[in-house]
């Protein structure tokens, strides 16, 4: 008799073919890398496929090129050529939203195929940052809400 293994799939796929993606950042985790160092998981939805790929902040001198790469791609990238940042949860919640072109390959880990991110593109015209929808209670940025305007 056949079987099936369920693993609560959306319908989406596992992984894109290699190449150049947009990517929306739409979730980051602070974390310690397996060296004690402070690190960000940053998820990115690979537009418009769905797909999730994962790119890590690790915050040593020897990766803060790579830091500095994707802030470019991102359009995120201080206007100043040198500057030290505080990147905070706040920070972070700030950048929910950017998009940026990167190369993708694939990776197969154990017969499961998977997006790796290789590289940041820093050299096509940064994608727009969608807008992320308010829900209708909180109203619009800016706006108050005056007693007598609430209908009840």
């Amino acid at each position: 008799m056949p079987r099936h293994y369920f693993e609560n799939r959306g319908n989406v796929p596992a992984a894109v073919p290699p190449g150049d993606y947009i990517l929306k950042l739409i979730a980051f985790e602070a974390r310690l890398s397996q060296a004690g160092n402070d690190t960000y998981e940053l998820k990115f939805e690979v537009q418009p496929s769905g797909v999730h790929v994962y790119d890590h902040w690790t915050f040593t001198a020897k990766a803060g090129w790579w830091i500095d790469v994707c802030m470019k791609a991102l359009g995120i990238a201080p206007t100043v050529d040198e500057i030290e940042m505080e990147i905070d949860d706040a920070y972070m919640q700030g950048l929910v939203g950017v998009r940026g072109w990167a190369t993708l390959a694939i990776d197969e880990y154990q017969g499961k195929k998977r997006n790796k991110l290789v590289a940041w593109i820093t050299d096509k015209p940064i994608p727009a940052r969608e807008a992320t929808p308010t829900p209708a209670s909180e109203g619009l940025p800016g706006e108050e809400m005056v007693e007598e305007s609430i209908p009840f």
